[in-house]
C-alpha cells in the first residue's frame, strides 16, 4: 500500500464514550472543583456558552483556549491562572473517575495496531474542545498510547472544530498536506464525514446500527477490510471556493502555532537547525502574499467596489524582510499580510450586489474562483517544503 494518513475520530470511534453521561458528569465534576465561582447550573452554563464561541470562531490567529478563556473566566470574574491550581488537581485526580462511564474497544486497539504496522501517519482528529491532559487520558482509556499518533487536535494549540472545513484543512495543513491517500473514520455524518467528503476524501462511518445509508460503514472491525480496498489514485482535493477558503483559512493557523511555539526553547532549536532551508521558504511565501495574492485581489476590488477606504494598513512595509532576520519576524510577517488579505477576500466575497460581486457575471465569478484555487494549491506546495524539511508535526 502506498502512503495513507488516517484521521480518526475519538469518542464513540475508537472509545465508547456515552457522551450523554459523560458530558453531564464532566460538567458535574467541574462545577464542584470551581464552586468558589458560583453554582454548579452557573459553572455549566458558562461553559456550554464558551464552547458556542469556540464553534464559532473563525480568526486563524486565536486559539480555541484564548476564546474559551475570554468567554468563560471573564464573565465569572476571575481568570485561568487564578484557577490553575484547582483544574491540574480537577484533571489528575477527578477527571479519571469519568473513566467508568466509557468502555473500550479492543478491535479499535487492533485497527490502529496494524495501521501502525502498515507505516501509516495516524492522527487523532477529535473536536478539539477539551485540554490536552482531557484527550490524553482518553486516548489512554481507549487502550491506545497517544505516542503512536503524529498528533492529537486539543484546544490549546487548534484554532477550529468540527464540523468546519477549515478545522479539516488545519489537521491537514499540519500533516503537510499528505500527497498520499488520506481517510477519515467517525461515528458521526455530520462532525466527521461530511466535511472530508465535501473536501473529496474517502471516509469510513463507524455504525454500529448498520443503519441504510450511501455510505462506507460497519463496526470498527469492518474498518481494515475496507482499507485493503481503499481507491488509492483517489488524491485530489476538490476544488470547491469553500474548499480552497478553508485551505487559505488554515495556514495562518498553522503559522500562529509555529509562532507561538518559536518562543520554547525546544522548538526554536528544532528550528534553527532547518533555518537555512526554512528562513528561504517563509520569504517566499511572504512574497508570494504580497507580490500575487494581494495584487490580484486589489484587481477584482478595484473593478468592483468604488471605494476610497480600502487602503493597504501595512503598505510602509515597502521591503520583503530579509531572510537572515529571525525566523519569528518572518512568521509575523506572513499573518499581517494574509490577515490582510482574508479580509480583502471576504470583503469581495459578501459585498452588497451593488458595489461587490456577490452577484458577479459568471466570466469573472469563474476568474475569482481560479484566482482562489491557485492561491490554495501554492499554499499546500509551500507548507509541503517547510514541515517536510522540519517534520514538524512530531514536536507538537
Amino acid at each position: 500500500m502506498s502512503e495513507i494518513t488516517v484521521l480518526f475520530d475519538l469518542d464513540d470511534t475508537l472509545l465508547c464514550t456515552n457522551m450523554d453521561r459523560f458530558l453531564p458528569g464532566y460538567f458535574k465534576l467541574l462545577g464542584k472543583t470551581l464552586n468558589h465561582l458560583g453554582s454548579e447550573e452557573r459553572i455549566t452554563y458558562q461553559i456550554q456558552f464558551a464552547v458556542e464561541k469556540m464553534v464559532a470562531n473563525t480568526d486563524p490567529c486565536k486559539t480555541l483556549k484564548e476564546v474559551f478563556d475570554q468567554h468563560f473566566y471573564e464573565p465569572l470574574g476571575t481568570t485561568e491562572e487564578t484557577c490553575k491550581d484547582k483544574l491540574n488537581t480537577f484533571y489528575r485526580n477527578e477527571f479519571p473517575h469519568l473513566k467508568g462511564i466509557t468502555q473500550t474497544k479492543p478491535e479499535a486497539s487492533d485497527l490502529v495496531a496494524w495501521c501502525q504496522s502498515m507505516g501509516m501517519t495516524m492522527v487523532i482528529a477529535t473536536n478539539p474542545l477539551f485540554p490536552r491532559t482531557a484527550t490524553h487520558q482518553r486516548i489512554q482509556w481507549a487502550g491506545l498510547n497517544p505516542k503512536n499518533f503524529a498528533f492529537y487536535t486539543t484546544y490549546e494549540d487548534f484554532h477550529f472544530t468540527k464540523p468546519n472545513l477549515t478545522y479539516y484543512a488545519e489537521v491537514l495543513a499540519r500533516l503537510g498536506w499528505p500527497e498520499g491517500t488520506s481517510v477519515m473514520i467517525g461515528d458521526s455524518l455530520t462532525l466527521d464525514l461530511l466535511p472530508m467528503k465535501t473536501m473529496g476524501y474517502q471516509t469510513f462511518l463507524v455504525n454500529p446500527n448498520n443503519e441504510d445509508i450511501n455510505q462506507p460503514s460497519g463496526t470498527i472491525s469492518d474498518v481494515k477490510p475496507w482499507m485493503t480496498k481503499l481507491d488509492q489514485n483517489n488524491k485530489r482535493i476538490n476544488n470547491h471556493r469553500e474548499v480552497n477558503l478553508a485551505i487559505l483559512q488554515s495556514t495562518p493557523a498553522v503559522i500562529d502555532s509555529w509562532l507561538r511555539l518559536s518562543h520554547t526553547e525546544h522548538f526554536l532549536n528544532h528550528l534553527n537547525k532547518k533555518s537555512k532551508q526554512l528562513k528561504p521558504a517563509l520569504v517566499a511565501l511572504i512574497k508570494f502574499e504580497r507580490e500575487i495574492i494581494q495584487a490580484i485581489l486589489e484587481k477584482f476590488r478595484n473593478k468592483k467596489i468604488k471605494s476610497a477606504n480600502c487602503k493597504d494598513p501595512l503598505q510602509k512595509e515597502t521591503k520583503i524582510p530579509n531572510p537572515d532576520g529571525d525566523i519569528q519576524s518572518l512568521l509575523c510577517c506572513f499573518l499581517k499580510r494574509r490577515s490582510f488579505n482574508l479580509a480583502m477576500l471576504n470583503e469581495l466575497l459578501i459585498n452588497s450586489p451593488v458595489e461587490g460581486i456577490s452577484n458577479p457575471d459568471r466570466q469573472e465569478s469563474q476568474k475569482l474562483d481560479e484566482s482562489i484555487t491557485a492561491f490554495a494549491q501554492h499554499d499546500r506546495k509551500l507548507l509541503r517544503t517547510c514541515v517536510n524539511m522540519l517534520n514538524i508535526y512530531k514536536i507538537y
